[in-house]
């Protein structure tokens, strides 16, 4: 799999061409921990050329409940790109959260 790696014009480029944010699957499907009522999201960033490294969500939560504890882009270019959010649910219930990098948007539904 190839990435892109840009400099960092060509990065703010990259993002504003940014045509999809994929969602982890696998073993990094979103996954909800209610020891400490945390969901935590993986995303993955892509452009034509391919994933994107450093290129990091900017969060939208529908409820005010829900607080953002950890946002972080891969930014190592070792290994796989894979973005990080981490979601503390106050309540239970079903909360959007939208991911946007650029023009691209995810929205996820975060459960508790």
């Amino acid at each position: 799999m190839s990435s892109a790696v840009v400099g960092r014009a060509g990065a703010r480029d990259a993002r504003r061409r940014l045509p999809s944010i994929d969602l982890g699957t696998g073993g990094y499907k979103p996954t909800y921990n209610p020891n400490d009522q945390i969901e935590v999201i993986w995303t993955t960033p892509r452009t034509s050329a391919g994933p994107v490294y450093g290129a990091k969500c900017s969060w939208q939560i529908a409820d005010p409940s829900v607080q953002l504890m950890g946002n972080g882009a891969t930014i190592s270019l070792t290994g796989e790109v894979r973005n990080n959010a981490q979601f503390k649910l106050d309540k239970a219930g079903s909360f959007d959260a939208t991911c946007t990098i650029g023009a691209a948007r995810l929205t996820v539904t975060l459960k508790r």
